[in-house]
């Protein structure tokens, strides 16, 4: 689907959600919302890619780009390298409101715009970008990698003070996600690289594994230890 083909419903699903903003941003952090007001969506149709990009541009360069469909893990970290997020054009159907099993654009906007204005943010996802180039090919350090982004980007979570929020786009873009996370079900581990890295996740499923970082620029500071770990993975499957 081209961005241009959009029909009523689709745009009447989009203003569904968005109606619904109150709901998902309510125990978002504050780099989310300083993107938010800074962003301002449109609430009652989709978004187009060159309106965000205009906005983008003078904040931290970063662009949205449409996904040629169904892209690998790689293909998507290595876009992150050059300031790319590769988007869906699709929005979720009707009965996937609440949870949409594959990345559609209210996810990928809605859920991942905010912090794409947030220059330390952008730092953290171009670096994931870069060691994905570094490591192209080797599909157990892109692993590694994948759930490095997945378990920050997507379902992350960090304190503010002495209140737990969430700034990853799954959480934020599905209700059904924001109502388990803060459940008792769930477990909330500290951020650790090694122990991300090597923790698996079903991105079909509400997520019921996570990990805080005490600060959202603590994820600028463990790239060091995510650099090391990555040649330690690659040393590992030498030996």
């Amino acid at each position: 689907m081209l961005q241009q083909n959009y029909s009523r419903a689709d745009h009447a699903t989009w203003a569904y959600l968005m109606g619904r903003a109150d709901q998902y941003l309510g125990r978002v952090n504050k780099e989310y919302l300083d993107g938010w007001q800074q962003l301002q969506l449109p609430e009652n149709r989709i978004p187009y890619f060159h309106e965000l990009n205009d906005k983008l541009a003078p904040l931290t360069g970063w662009q949205y780009a449409a996904a040629p469909g169904i892209v690998s893990m790689e293909d998507f970290l290595i876009a992150l390298s050059r300031k790319q997020f590769l988007s869906s054009v699709d929005i979720r159907p009707e009965d996937e409101l609440d949870f949409c099993k594959l990345p559609d654009i209210f996810h990928d906007v809605f859920g991942h715009a905010a912090l794409l204005a947030n220059q330390p943010f952008c730092d953290f996802l171009e670096a994931l970008g870069r060691l994905s180039v570094q490591y192209a090919g080797n599909g157990y350090v892109i692993q590694y990698l994948a759930n490095i982004y997945w378990y920050t980007a997507e379902v992350g979570l960090v304190m503010e003070g002495n209140e737990l929020k969430y700034y990853g786009g799954s959480i934020v873009s599905s209700i059904s996600e924001i109502n388990t996370v803060f459940s008792d079900h769930t477990v909330k581990h500290p951020f650790a690289v090694n122990k991300v890295g090597a923790t698996s996740y079903d991105s079909y499923a509400v997520n019921d594994v996570y990990f805080v970082v005490p600060k959202l620029s603590a994820l600028n500071d463990c790239l060091n230890d995510l650099e090391l770990a990555c040649a330690n993975q690659l040393e590992a499957q030498r030996s």
